[in-house]
């Protein structure tokens, strides 16, 4: 999500009219759900990505064929999208004067 932090970064330095400092602390309280959200661990956790013996390994390597097919591409990708976790505002309404 880069654009999207960008973007709010670029939006709070425009509305904090030159206090660099109240518009970085406003990006972190913007962003600091999103991060949180984006470092919970998928399901399965940190045994899904190193399963432990022979027979995990041969699921893993199933689930993860299974993953590029309909339906499970879907389904993955409600698991892993994490999009909600940050409301973007609308900084084009909010005027910035420029000296």
């Amino acid at each position: 999500m880069p654009s999207s932090s960008a973007y709010v970064l670029a939006g709070e330095l425009g509305r904090a009219a030159g206090d660099h400092a109240a518009a970085f602390a406003r990006y972190e309280e913007i962003m600091r759900p999103y991060v949180a959200t984006a470092h919970t661990l998928a399901p399965g956790g940190v045994d899904g990505f190193l399963p432990r013996g022979r027979f995990m390994l041969r699921m893993r390597v199933f689930t993860a064929r299974l993953m590029h097919h309909w339906p499970m591409r879907q389904i993955v990708a409600r698991m892993l999208d994490k999009s909600e976790a940050i409301e973007l505002a609308d900084y084009a309404s909010t005027s910035v004067t420029v000296a």
